[in-house]
């Protein structure tokens, strides 16, 4: 596997060390904080000189400073997924030596940039890096960054699924030099703005980041006179040193151990879905480093949901940001402790000829996803339960180009929806509904009438949608939907990118259930303006429409491919919800009551789901007959769950005899075939088939208790000195520790249609059984639901943790 750094930043100068005693205390934060509001400031000027919906009012900007060596010492951002690049650019620089090359490092200079391989995460994210001099030395780097929809590609709106190829991304910048001792280089901006479908939008953008940079370096210069060269060098430095020991700090509080996550996800683009999956394996050191490995990763694909490693090194970086540094100072350090190793070749390493489109919010995003289930596993088990948060969700969005209402050539990404997506279920709280993405924990978003008036697009409605977020005690936050009409134009393209259709691109928690499928309808030639010039309503409900319009009703996956509308045309599309924490026969009944009444779960999802007794007429619990349903569907579990030992060899004959869909059966060869971790897994399981997977069940007592390691099962030790796991619900003792203790549980495998809701309900929620089931786990004893893993048919149990010191 590529072993990397997420930065591979130069090992701080100890022999240079000192700390903020040294460099005066008040003097110092007042350094600090005078740096990172020249970055705030220099983050302003860029947003709201941008021509993108994207970047001014929903968020995606980014200003920092960067050492000559490459190192992010003040970050100020919208958007949290681009601060490492520009520390893999500023390298690039110095590794093909510019300044000997006849490029030339200039005072005055700006570099322009959105070669991903480079550093980035896609094409539309451009930055625009400039050095700034004091006194004829070069002290360090500014750097602008911001998403710029239309760049050229194959597709309007630079997320292109029809792409197969880098080349089809659009226009390609690698580190290009656009400003020259303060001049523009007209001869290269003519280029980038002939080669992009919008260019006034791409050059109104260009010339924000330029005159942010400017604002930063006038700044910079400033500071750098009052506080004097040495002190600003000497106290750049100690900032990064800060940042690293807080994170050491930090991740020494967590256990120990290895802590896994295996997620899926099926977008391609216009080949059709298919299968991928990524298994991350996050050890946590005594040191205070974190280890992320992806041994087991679908191949690179001729699609555009591929990722280069840059993408994946920031996505992880904003994971930690947000789920363990929050409260810590925020700079490029924090990434000297973290290493990553993804296979070559991957989906998540792809090589620099694959499209890269989706990378950012598609399969990076998925990526994350893990990454959060093994952080949360890794707070649960370290004491620091309040910490923990089920996976989130990845972006759907609409993407527009064509001719806008005015006559003009136009392309943008819809910014509505995509940031109102559902957290995941949180320990005692529920995930917080439409309003997560941890990439933007400042919870920017676009305003429809903003993007009415610069596209030709009607947001004809955005509601929640209930029942999306996944069930549990805590259940996941509610996406939304969103009907968008084409208006006033009949030169338009459009599509929809997303992901999680025919399987979850999220996971439970501790027994709760992933998020609800999403998927993008089209609705084409309606009669939908015909009916409100005479005076009739419309719906703004996917299935009410359904029935009042006339017209064609194509219904599709969550990604569909670029299409030719016109006005009255319709697209209809969903955010994804959160995942849900822990059992939902735990869940209290006063939530369920207030979700009725603000239309976030329906009555029989209720019912089916939390075991609950509703009046129909109140919508209130009757909570004795809550009790006894919720004690009939344990008994029920106990019932029809089979130890997990004789599950483990059907598993095995089924996977051998070929004995599941055709869909399977090609994910898990490819898979085999790539991996070599996942051959060594479907071995490891196929020899655990065949033994006795018995627990001890009552017949012995935990005399002491280690740790707990989920919300239901801990570790203990028997009076011999075992250490076993065990359920902390009802005492019954699962096995040895070192074990996988779901191979001691039951199991039961369920199709996802009999947990979600189906086109009969006016939506489409369940996944594919062909591409998915639902594996649930239960403690022989008491029936609670320790586990739930959506996988597709013969795929390997996974073992959630290799304990340092089980």
């Amino acid at each position: 596997m590529v072993k990397s750094q997420i930065v591979e930043n130069q090992t701080l100068d100890n022999t240079a060390a000192m700390d903020s005693q040294d460099l005066g205390v008040i003097q110092y934060e007042v350094f600090y904080n005078r740096q990172k509001q020249i970055m705030e400031e220099g983050k302003e000027v860029l947003r709201c000189l941008s021509g993108s919906t994207i970047a001014r009012e929903a968020g995606e900007v980014m200003q920092a400073f960067y050492l000559p060596t490459g190192e992010a010492t003040s970050i100020a951002t919208g958007i949290l997924m681009h601060i490492m690049n520009v520390t893999r650019v500023i390298k690039y620089m110095k590794e093909t030596a510019y300044e000997l090359n006849g490029i030339n490092v200039f005072e005055g200079d700006q570099f322009v940039n959105n070669d991903a391989y480079i550093g980035g995460m896609h094409v539309p994210d451009i930055s625009l890096v400039a050095p700034i001099f004091y006194k004829g030395e070069l002290v360090g780097y500014t750097a602008s960054i911001s998403h710029t929809t239309e760049v050229g590609g194959i597709d309007p709106g630079g997320m292109c699924p029809g792409a197969t190829e880098a080349w089809h991304d659009g226009i390609i910048l690698p580190a290009v030099k656009l400003v020259e001792k303060g001049q523009m280089r007209r001869d290269v901006l003519n280029m980038i703005l002939r080669a992009v479908r919008a260019p006034a939008a791409m050059e109104v953008d260009l010339k924000a980041r330029l005159a942010a940079n400017e604002r930063v370096q006038t700044r910079m210069t400033a500071l750098i006179d009052d506080v004097g060269i040495e002190f600003f060098k000497k106290a750049s430095r100690q900032l990064l040193r800060d940042a690293e020991k807080e994170a050491r700090d930090r991740i020494q509080q967590l256990r120990p151990g290895i802590y896994c996550s295996r997620v899926y996800n099926d977008t391609v683009g216009i080949r059709g879905d298919r299968l991928a999956t990524i298994e991350v394996k996050m050890e946590v050191t005594e040191a205070g480093e974190l280890h992320v490995r992806v041994p087991v990763v679908s191949p690179q694909l001729p699609s555009y949901n591929n990722a280069y490693l840059p993408a994946v090194e920031a996505s992880a970086f904003y994971v930690l940001l947000v789920q363990l540094l929050y409260d810590t100072r925020w700079n490029s350090a924090i990434a000297n402790l973290v290493h990553i190793e993804v296979l070559p070749h991957s989906r998540l390493n792809a090589d620099a000829s694959q499209s890269v489109g989706y990378a950012t919010v598609g399969i990076s995003q998925v990526f994350t996803n893990a990454l959060v289930e093994c952080m949360s596993r890794a707070f649960y088990c370290s004491g620091k339960q309040a910490d923990t948060v089920a996976m989130h969700n990845a972006v759907a969005c609409g993407i527009w180009g064509g001719v806008d209402q005015y006559g003009r050539s136009c392309g943008n990404i819809l910014s509505n929806l995509w940031p109102a997506s559902g957290m995941g279920g949180r320990f005692g709280r529920d995930g917080i509904d439409s309003s997560v993405q941890y990439f933007n924990p400042w919870t920017y978003t676009a305003d429809a009438e903003g993007e009415e008036a610069l596209m030709p697009v009607l947001h004809w409605a955005v509601k929640h949608r209930a029942n999306s977020g996944g069930f549990g005690r805590w259940r996941g936050g509610n996406g939304v939907q969103g009907i968008d009409v084409v208006h006033r134009s009949d030169t338009v393209v459009n599509y929809v990118i997303g992901t999680g259709g025919k399987i979850p691109v999220s996971q439970g928690l501790f027994g709760g259930y992933p998020a609800a499928s999403v998927y993008a309808d089209r609705f084409v030639n309606t009669d939908f303006f015909a009916r409100l010039k005479q005076g009739n309503s419309v719906p703004v409900d996917f299935h009410e429409i359904r029935g009042v319009l006339k017209g064609d009703y194509i219904e599709g996956p969550p990604s569909i491919s670029a299409m030719p509308v016109k006005a009255g045309d319709i697209v209809m599309y969903s955010s994804l919800g959160g995942a849900g924490q822990g059992d939902p026969l735990q869940r209290e009944p006063a939530a369920i009551e207030k979700d009725l009444q603000d239309e976030l779960v329906s009555v029989s999802v209720a019912e089916k789901m939390y075991k609950v007794s509703i009046d129909h007429n109140t919508l209130k619990v009757n909570l004795s007959k809550t009790k006894e349903l919720r004690e009939q569907e344990r008994q029920k579990r106990k019932q029809q769950g089979e130890p997990c030992g004789i599950y483990l060899k059907t598993l095995v004959k089924k996977r051998r005899d070929g004995n599941i869909s055709e869909e399977a059966r090609a994910f898990l060869d490819e898979t085999r075939g790539f991996c070599n971790e996942f051959a060594a897994e479907m071995a490891t399981e196929e020899m655990a088939s065949k033994q006795e997977w018995k627990p001890v069940g009552y017949g012995d007592n935990v005399s002491g208790e280690v740790a707990p390691l989920t919300m239901y099962v801990g570790l203990g030790k028997l009076n011999g000195g075992q250490m076993v796991t065990y359920c902390t619900e009802c005492g019954f003792i699962y096995g040895g520790a070192s074990h996988n203790f779901k191979y001691y549980s039951l199991a039961y495998e369920r199709d996802p249609r009999e947990i979600y809701p189906g086109p009969e309900s006016g939506d489409r929620m369940s996944p594919d059984p062909d591409w998915c089931v639902l594996r649930e786990f239960y403690c022989p004893g008491c029936g609670t639901q320790i586990e739930v893993e959506a996988v597709p048919p013969g795929t390997p149990i996974l073992q959630n943790y290799v304990l340092a010191k089980a």
